[in-house]
Parts: structure tokens; C-alpha cells; sequence
């Protein structure tokens, strides 16, 4: 699979192995901008940031989207990748493309029949 664009609504979808690796499985997600914070410790019970302490901030690629999901939200899946959702909002009709495609052949060669 090549590189793929960020989704633009952060929400990925993972493509999963089932257990026994002999089918696959799809799980939908929103990566949020960042995670929780690391190192925040409560100073003298006013709460205050110490030094050290980070939120770290989650990128917006189908790699940190990997990361998340296989880190934050399951730890025992295993995935191929993950995929922007808009990528399944656009899925291409196999038939209809055949359809259309043996209608454009039709009209350029009438005399033949075109079984594609």
C-alpha cells in the first residue's frame, strides 16, 4: 500500500487478523490530538507542571493512527494498518465500473459484442 493522506476528520479505521490469521476484522477510531499527560505530579496539592512532565501530541498519520490503537486502545490486536476512514467512504462499484465500461466499448465498436 503506498502513502496515503491523512484522514481530515482524524478518524482511521484499523484492519485487523482475527486470531487464527484466516480473516480480518475492521475497527473504527478517532485519533486525538494528543494523549494523556506524562510526568504531571501533584506540587504541595496546587497541581502545578514539573519539569519534565509532556502531553504528547499525536500526529496525524495512517503510522502514529497504527501506534494509537495498537499502544492506546487494544493491546492484543494485530493489524495490517490503518487506513484513513474517508478511504471507505469512496469505494468504487466493481460492477458498475464493468457496466459502464462494456457501454463506452459498445458504442465504439457496434458491431461486436463485448463481454467484459
Amino acid at each position: 500500500m503506498g502513502k496515503l493522506d491523512p484522514s481530515p476528520s482524524r478518524t482511521y479505521v484499523a484492519i485487523c487478523n482475527l486470531s487464527n490469521f484466516n480473516g480480518k476484522y475492521f475497527r473504527k477510531f478517532i485519533l486525538p490530538k494528543s494523549c494523556q499527560t506524562e510526568g504531571y505530579e501533584e506540587n504541595l496539592g496546587a497541581g502545578d507542571w514539573v519539569e519534565g512532565s509532556f502531553t504528547p501530541v499525536n500526529e496525524n498519520t495512517c503510522a502514529r493512527a497504527s501506534w494509537y490503537f495498537l499502544n492506546v486502545l487494544n493491546f492484543i490486536a494485530c493489524i495490517d494498518s490503518c487506513i484513513p476512514y474517508e478511504q471507505y467512504v469512496d469505494i468504487k462499484d466493481q460492477d458498475e465500473l464493468n457496466a459502464k465500461c462494456r457501454e463506452e466499448l459498445s458504442k465504439m465498436f457496434p458491431a461486436h459484442e463485448i463481454g467484459v
